[in-house]
């Protein structure tokens, strides 16, 4: 196996994505809780009112904090394996262009 083979197998199996995450910190907070500090400061508590899109979305460890924000999400990632993970997870996320092979696709037909 290849070296980028190793790499892209992270996101291929589901699971090993999370697992292997290591903590993403920006002045010891944690990123996750920095984007929900950001949110809270300049629109208050979770109103779902705004119209959010997500890029890479993974697993859904960002997009479980937009979500409440959010009136509209749409995420979209590379992997399908990832895409499954994150609607098993989040309800009412939206996937762009279902069944597009260049995006990935939500194989439970949710999105």
């Amino acid at each position: 196996m290849t070296e980028l083979e190793h790499f892209r197998a992270v996101y291929e199996v589901a699971g090993v994505y999370d697992q292997r995450l290591l903590p993403h910190f920006f002045n010891g907070i944690e990123d996750v809780d920095l984007v929900t500090d950001v949110l809270n400061q300049y629109y208050g508590e979770a109103a779902a009112g705004l119209a959010v899109v997500e890029f890479g979305c993974g697993t859904g460890r960002m997009t479980s904090r937009l979500a409440p924000y959010s009136r509209r999400l749409i995420a979209a990632d590379y992997s399908p394996i990832m895409i499954e993970a994150r609607s098993a997870t989040i309800s009412g996320c939206r996937d762009p262009l279902p069944g597009d092979p260049r995006r990935g696709h939500s194989p439970t037909g949710r999105g």
